[in-house]
């Protein structure tokens, strides 16, 4: 979706690139000379003396080079561990939503898989001398699970 907000960073980020082109194209320009640059060689043997090789180079792009490569070397300091961290909190989520799923999935086939015992089936409170409500009643969701074969208590009786 397209927000006035996206919009005005994408251009201030398209304004800002141009700017650093202009700069660069200035500094090449200024800067256009040759200069050596002196190299050491890499050798097999390390006795021998290290030799160097001499180069020639523009000024301008060595100093767009250093300056493009410690660009990239910082943004890989700062961009990558960041981004591993993401990664790292998503699978993290990822595993906590999976492992909640299963105990919801666990807990909504519970009756099914282990039912209460009836010695866990708690009887309603009621007076030592008060035989009616000694009984179960009629619309106690656990009757059916104290004993199968008693039957409903008629009224008045």
């Amino acid at each position: 979706m397209i927000t006035p907000l996206k919009i005005i960073r994408w251009s201030l980020v398209g304004v800002v690139l141009a700017a650093v082109s202009v700069w660069v194209g200035a500094f090449v320009s200024d800067n256009g000379h040759w200069v050596a640059v002196r190299v050491p060689e890499p050798r097999w043997s390390l006795g021998g003396p290290v030799q160097r090789v001499i180069w020639d180079a523009q000024l301008c792009w060595l100093v767009v080079g250093a300056f493009a490569s410690g660009a990239f070397v910082l943004l890989a300091l700062v961009w990558l561990p960041s981004r591993l961290r993401q990664s790292m909190q998503r699978r993290q989520d990822r595993r906590l939503i999976e492992r909640l799923e299963a105990e919801l999935a666990d807990l909504r086939n519970l009756p099914v898989l282990s039912p209460m015992p009836l010695e866990d089936v708690q009887e309603p409170a009621t007076d030592a001398g008060d035989d009616a409500a000694a009984e179960p009643l009629q619309d106690d969701p656990l009757f059916d699970l104290r004993d199968p074969k008693q039957k409903p208590r008629e009224p008045g009786r």
